[in-house]
């Protein structure tokens, strides 16, 4: 469980590290490129590294590899994307929706992972941990994958009621409204995704290192 500890500890710092966007770009009619004082690569190959060192782990119940499987490609997906984040160019239509189609997949792998973890922590006897990434799962689902798919399928379909957004500009007080939902539908999982990392590290070493 050491080893899960340092991986758990990879994927950590490099969520950090991609929420971190330090940059400077340059571009000349549009075209150009973007350097990231903290590249965003760095952050996807730790990432990387520690669920496919993860996935290794040799747990009974078959869902465990499966989800951890698609994790790992949803990583590599987001290495992929933080390569081509370096370049500003025009995007055609079809790159736009590759890129998307992609977003929802890591998002998809996010929830897949808290499913893996859970599987984990119950077969290592980890019940905080179990039950923190239910929670995790639940608020990465409802704030994360349902919104997105069907934001994005309202798009798809050009029926996405922009004018909503101007509305809000009307008044402070809608500016605060959109700042917590933004907070509630964006931040929250992610937050409590990071703390249920911190306290699996946790539990893992006072229950099998002390």
């Amino acid at each position: 469980m050491q080893i899960t500890r340092k991986d758990l500890n990879l994927i950590f710092w490099g969520i950090i590290i991609i929420l971190l966007d330090f940059h400077y770009s340059q571009t000349t009619n549009g075209v150009g490129f973007k350097f990231d004082f903290i590249p965003d690569i760095l952050g996807a190959i730790m990432i990387f590294l520690g669920v496919f060192s993860i996935s290794g782990s040799v747990i009974a119940n078959p869902s465990f590899l499966r989800n951890m499987r698609f994790v790992v490609l949803g990583a590599l997906i987001q290495i992929v994307l933080s390569i081509d984040d370096f370049f500003i160019y025009h995007e055609s239509v079809f790159i736009s929706s590759v890129r998307e189609i992609a977003s929802i997949f890591i998002s998809i792998s996010i929830v897949l992972f808290s499913s893996a973890m859970i599987v984990l922590s119950d077969e290592k006897s980890l019940k905080k941990s179990s039950i923190n990434w239910r929670i995790a799962r639940h608020l990465f689902l409802c704030l994360y994958i349902v919104p997105e798919v069907f934001l994005q399928i309202l798009s798809w379909f050009a029926i996405f009621p922009f004018d909503i957004v101007y509305k809000l500009n009307s008044n402070a007080a809608n500016y605060i409204v959109l700042f917590f939902t933004l907070f509630l539908f964006l931040l929250l999982p992610l937050i409590y995704g990071l703390y249920a990392i911190q306290r699996m590290r946790k539990e893992i070493r006072e229950t099998y290192l002390e």
